[in-house]
């Protein structure tokens, strides 16, 4: 397991129910390694249920990498403690092309998994949503609409991280990098100081 996944995952884990977070991985090992690290955690230690929606890998070969980590899949799966939905047909899909009907059918949801967490007495939700494929489909300024159309906040038991690949983050223009930045709570990797003071010098 690299480091670079296990330094992501734990700062997965630091963050709070309520918070909508950009995370940029470099690699996709590495986005692999560390989704796998923190679903585990949110499923076993944090009683969530658990959404992964990936785009550089199919809907099965998620399930196949989490049982390799030692996540029983197939019995989450089965319990609906685990979702898996593919980026493409989640963001993509025919009649989704409304960036507010988009908006609408994910908000809508996201409160059912809320709902069904708190029927089924789970702590709450964690998704982690591979936006890859807006930048596939050459739909930046949906994606621009879409993130800041979302609140920075949830005022319920949710972790939204959405995932972008370092090579698509930096093929952005720097307004736009600002603006998907601050559409967010946070962003993960967070810079140390000692990171930040170097790069306020260069």
């Amino acid at each position: 397991m690299d480091g670079t996944a296990i330094a992501l995952a734990e700062q997965l884990k630091q963050t709070a129910f309520g918070e909508h977070n950009m995370l940029v991985y470099p690699s996709l090992t590495t986005f692999r390694n560390a989704y796998s690290i923190y679903a585990k955690f949110a499923l076993e230690d944090g009683n969530e249920i658990v959404m992964l929606v990936p785009f550089y890998e199919t809907t099965d070969s998620v399930e196949m990498n989490l049982h390799k980590n030692g996540i029983d899949a197939v019995e989450y799966l089965n319990n609906g403690s685990l979702i898996i939905q593919d980026s493409a047909k989640r963001y993509f899909a025919q009649g989704l092309s409304d960036t507010d009907f988009l908006l609408k059918r994910i908000l809508n949801e996201v409160m059912e998994l809320v709902k069904q967490a708190e029927y089924n007495h789970k702590s709450g939700v964690s998704i982690i949503a591979d936006i890859s494929s807006f930048f596939h489909f050459g739909q930046l300024h949906k994606l621009v609409a879409y993130e800041t159309a979302l609140p920075q906040k949830f005022d319920n038991n949710i972790k939204a991280f959405c995932a972008y690949h370092l090579a698509n983050f930096e093929s952005m223009h720097n307004q736009q990098k600002y603006t998907l930045e601050h559409a967010h709570y946070r962003k993960v990797p967070q810079r140390s100081k000692n990171q930040s003071a170097h790069a306020s010098a260069a």
